[in-house]
């Protein structure tokens, strides 16, 4: 097995959040083959880090060139959209703001690019988000909704002729999102995706991309839960913040806190609400999504079918 992360910005929060989850995945797999892809400033940096990333967790070291001109964020989706150019052999791209908690070697059966469907908060039920319409059209991308919409946070790159395709055509289109104003590079993966044929990938099952931000009961299941660290994103306090400030405290951090979400199948410090509160909130964001992209808002709809979802089920 190959897992690669990508470590670009230098900035210690990141490093940190990098070196926790490389060591929950060697926690589960510790001889697991583990590659850091990395701009030479930011080598440097992780290096010169605290947090134990080559000594303390035996990872390999991959510095590659990114143009001049780029800033650290588009320095990491430049290297992280051309890492099927740049490695051979089959291998599982992770986030850095991922931890895993639970076996993953099923992913490496596959035969097919995988990925799992995106959601976040604001959609927690897959789907296009009409957000990235603009984008799609400007650059004249497939927006066909037979097509699945992917997340980019954990992606399986087996070692095939395809599958190198697939590679080329993301980083080239995220060239052109980038020009037209769009750094993220998920919307160019899926961009990509539409362009090849529906044999050419695969979906991988939500326990390997557990994205909590979207419901936090995702976690239960999870071999992998995602966090989603963009500060723009609206989260509560998590078990991987509460890592990340004791790692920055220069405390060692062991399997304490994997283990709590393991036990209590719940990822934030704060208690869950009560069952029929969170069942509201998450069909009311579900609702409100497939209003938008419909181009409707039937509130009265809204709360009949949120009603119906919270009526007491007879095995109850």
């Amino acid at each position: 097995m190959h897992v690669v992360f990508v470590a670009t910005g230098g900035s210690p929060r990141l490093l940190a959040m990098t070196a926790l989850s490389v060591g929950s995945l060697r926690r589960i797999h510790p001889e697991v083959r583990t590659t850091l892809i990395a701009d030479e400033p930011s080598a440097r940096a992780v290096e010169r880090s605290p947090h134990g990333f080559i000594n303390g967790l035996q990872a390999e070291m991959c510095v590659c060139k990114a143009p001049p001109g780029l800033t650290p964020v588009t320095h990491s989706r430049f290297l992280k959209t051309n890492l099927r150019n740049q490695l051979e052999g089959p291998f599982l791209y992770l986030d850095s703001d991922t931890l895993v908690v639970q076996p993953i070697t099923p992913v490496f059966a596959a035969t097919q690019f995988s990925a799992s469907l995106d959601r976040h908060w604001r959609a927690p039920s897959p789907g296009f988000p009409h957000w990235v319409l603009p984008l799609y059209r400007s650059a004249r991308w497939s927006t066909s909704r037979r097509y699945p919409y992917f997340n980019s946070g954990v992606t399986f790159w087996p070692e095939t002729r395809e599958a190198r395709v697939l590679g080329e055509r993301w980083h080239s289109y995220w060239h052109e999102s980038l020009r037209l104003g769009q750094y993220r590079d998920q919307p160019a993966l899926n961009a990509a995706v539409r362009s090849v044929p529906f044999s050419w990938f695969n979906r991988l099952p939500c326990s390997y991309n557990a994205m909590i931000d979207a419901d936090p009961r995702l976690a239960r299941s999870a071999h992998i839960v995602h966090f989603f660290s963009s500060p723009k994103a609206k989260k509560r306090r998590s078990i991987l913040d509460q890592m990340v400030e004791e790692t920055l405290a220069g405390k060692e951090v062991g399997a304490y806190w994997i283990e709590t979400l393991l036990e209590t199948q719940w990822p934030y410090l704060t208690p869950p609400s009560s069952d029929s509160r969170l069942r509201a909130s998450y069909f009311r964001r579900c609702l409100r999504q497939r209003a938008i992209a419909g181009g409707f808002f039937l509130k009265e709809n809204m709360r009949a079918a949120v009603a119906r979802m919270l009526r007491p089920r007879s095995s109850d």
